[in-house]
């Protein structure tokens, strides 16, 4: 739509240059026909009144040349002809008069006509005049009209040329933007080379993290089954423990029969101190024998508090691996979850704390394994010592046991002896 009225508005100015030319030669062809019309018109008039009054005159000549021929041969009748000439002279004089009135009349229609001729070049020259004003008009319309497409041209290309502007403030806003962004995408650049190159450190870092957590977490199944193994070391222990406890029992329970059995034999020794004799050796062995027993009751019960302090110390060990496993396992969230130069150097510093934990750790491993092997080889020796004399201690306990019964036996035999005798 906007084209169209465009096109329109274009195209008036054009017919209306074209139209007004015609239009002012048409009316100058017209106006020219009027004019030769009009010219026309008072020199016939002219003509035809000349011709009037050089017949008038005429006329007269001939009646004054007719009277002249008539006066020579007719002498007869000169009273008429002298009435007639009369009537002719008052009917010249007449027409004497009256062509003078006509003449006046022809000069005031002449002056009159000299007049409307003068009116009507003034009219013409009024209407030429008339004509150039409406082609002044008609010119200045065209003018005004091309003034005003002028001004809408000019507005449209103001418009234009704001839209220029427009655009180009646009186009120089863009280029900032361009550059702005060119400038932000070199600086995203950099960035994005220092974070790969970090992302590449820490990703090397955390490589060599994942690998030494590996290590670490063979090592940890590797305590673990140690300490698994040692749990059960720990149980065999507590099991021979609590059987060294029933033997220990049992022990005590043949010491008590046999103090009894000695309270017995002693009282009976007493009483028949001239029947029987108790041997010194014997009396001595038995004394330490029950010293061996107690010694023996005194080490079980060292090798207990001893075996319950390791395994608190290996709960203890187990304790802080866990405590720090889980601290390893938060340290390495804490490295994944921040990133930076900062944290690559702490991670260093935190590297280095953790090698020399671990140097520490080590250490202690080594000690307790050490300490643990003396133990447990200790343990052995102690478990052959002691099933040795424990063997032993039974071989004498039964001794004891059958001297014991056997000299019971001789007592109720000397004592049914006795009774018999009495």
């Amino acid at each position: 739509m906007e084209n169209s009225s465009s096109k329109m508005e274009v195209i008036k100015p054009v017919f209306i240059k074209a139209g007004i030319p015609l239009a002012i030669t048409l009316a100058g062809c017209v106006f020219a026909k009027i004019a030769a019309r009009k010219s026309s018109l008072p020199e016939s008039r002219v003509d035809s009144q000349e011709i009037d009054t050089f017949e008038v005159n005429g006329d007269e000549d001939r009646s004054f040349h007719s009277l002249d021929s008539e006066t020579v041969p007719c002498a007869e009748a000169d009273y008429t002809e002298d009435y007639y000439h009369k009537n002719t002279i008052e009917s010249s004089v007449t027409k004497r008069d009256e062509v003078l009135g006509l003449r006046s009349r022809i000069e005031e229609i002449q002056d009159r006509e000299w007049q409307l001729e003068k009116r009507f070049l003034r009219y013409q020259e009024l209407k030429d005049q008339e004509m150039v004003l409406m082609e002044l008009h008609n010119k200045f319309l065209v003018e005004t009209n091309r003034v005003e497409f002028l001004g809408r041209e000019i507005s449209l290309l103001e418009a234009e040329n704001r839209r220029f502007e427009n655009v180009a403030m646009e186009v120089l806003k863009v280029l900032r933007m361009l550059e702005v962004s060119r400038s932000e995408n070199e600086k995203l650049r950099v960035r994005v080379k220092k974070l790969s190159g970090r992302t590449q450190e820490q990703f090397r870092v955390l490589r060599k993290q994942s690998l030494k957590i590996g290590f670490q977490e063979k090592e940890i199944s590797k305590n673990q089954k140690e300490v698994e193994v040692k749990d059960d070391c720990i149980r065999l222990m507590e099991d021979e423990i609590m059987k060294l406890k029933i033997i220990i029992e049992i022990l005590q329970e043949d010491k008590t029969e046999l103090s009894d059995k000695l309270r017995v034999a002693e009282e009976s020794a007493a009483s028949k101190v001239d029947e029987e004799t108790v041997s010194v050796e014997k009396y001595n062995e038995l004394a330490c024998q029950v010293e061996r027993m107690k010694k023996d009751e005194a080490g079980q019960v060292r090798e207990l508090i001893h075996l319950r302090w390791c395994n608190a110390c290996l709960r203890h060990e187990l304790m802080r691996r866990n405590q720090e496993q889980e601290r390893m396992e938060e340290n390495n969230e804490v490295e994944i979850n921040y990133g930076g130069n900062g944290e690559i150097e702490e991670y260093g510093s935190d590297n280095e704390l953790n090698r020399c934990n671990q140097i520490r750790v080590h250490s202690r491993r080594r000690r307790l394994i050490a300490k643990f092997k003396r133990w447990v080889e200790g343990s052995e020796k102690c478990k052959h010592n002691l099933e040795e004399e424990t063997e032993d201690h039974g071989n004498k306990c039964f001794r004891r046991q059958r001297s014991v019964s056997d000299e019971a036996e001789e007592a109720c035999v000397l004592a049914r002896k006795s009774c018999s005798s009495a």
